[in-house]
């Protein structure tokens, strides 16, 4: 039964991803069960690519935590779309989730590299899928 729930679970995170409806709350997730690995270090071995095993390197639990404070000091829209908030709220946000001005725009952009690493893959992935019908 958990493995069903399981597989639920993922082929919902993938549709999402594919419908290009990720969001901070996507991404928190994410993080999340990147975090419930354990130590990622003993995981990096095994990752392909100079770029994965930077980015994993940066993903502890301190910067989960620092992420789910900024994000739950969103509101529903932000969470949405990052991009559009203003220097004020941004203020606003990292004083709520007391963290810097400066995490809060770190979270953006890690979020919209994500974002763009989900396109990359789902631009690929429609590619091999062309090319399987030929």
């Amino acid at each position: 039964m958990f493995e069903k729930f399981k597989k639920k679970a993922i082929e919902k995170a993938a549709m999402k991803m594919i419908k290009e409806d990720f969001t901070l709350d996507d991404f928190l997730n994410q993080l999340n069960k990147l975090g419930k690995i354990g130590n990622l270090s003993k995981v990096m071995p095994g990752l392909g690519g100079t770029a994965s095993k930077m980015a994993m390197s940066q993903i502890n639990d301190k910067f989960i935590d620092k992420c789910k404070l900024i994000i739950e000091a969103m509101n529903e829209d932000e969470r949405r779309e990052p991009k559009s908030l203003s220097s004020e709220r941004k203020k606003s946000i990292a004083a709520e989730a007391n963290v810097t001005v400066e995490e809060v725009d770190g979270l953006i952009k890690q979020f919209e590299q994500a974002k763009r690493m989900m396109s990359m893959l789902r631009n690929q992935s429609a590619k091999i899928n062309n090319k399987r019908k030929f």
